[in-house]
This record gives structure tokens, sequence and C-alpha cells, in this order.
């Protein structure tokens, strides 16, 4: 009874052993996940800045554009009226 008593004692030593390693492996991969997708959605935040700054500035652009055309046109008016 004695030896059979030991050997539970020690297969559920080992097994508790062997679920602590694995938690803390599962914690592990689960850190390094968590890292990355924070990373990641970092990176995606990033890029979606840099776009809408690009299109800001590309409407910024378009709107000057629309503006000296306005302008042009209005001096050629002005010009075509004196004659």
């Amino acid at each position: 009874v004695k030896a059979a008593s030991d050997s539970v004692t020690a297969t559920v030593k080992g097994a508790d052993s062997s679920l602590r390693s694995l938690g803390d492996s599962i914690k592990a991969d689960l850190k390094d996940a968590a890292h990355k997708v924070k990373e990641g959605s970092a990176a995606l935040g990033n890029k979606a800045k840099e776009k809408a700054s690009e299109g800001i500035n590309a409407v910024k652009d378009g709107a000057a554009k629309v503006t000296n055309a306005a302008k042009a046109g209005y001096e050629a008016g002005k010009e075509a009226l004196k004659k």
C-alpha cells in the first residue's frame, strides 16, 4: 500500500508540474499574441492616419486649383468686359 501511495503521489506531482509548465507556456504564448496584435493595431492606425492625411492634402490641392481657376476666370471676364 505504501508503494502504491508513493507511486500515486509521484504521479500527481509529475502531473501538477506538467500542468504548471503547460500553463506557463500558454500564458507566454497569449502574452506574445497580445503584443503582436497591439503592434499590428498601432501600425494599422498609423497607416490609416497617413492615408487620411494624404486625402486631406489632395482635397486642399484640389480646392486651391479650383480657387485659382475661378480667379483666372474672373480676371478673364473682367478683361473681356473692358473691351
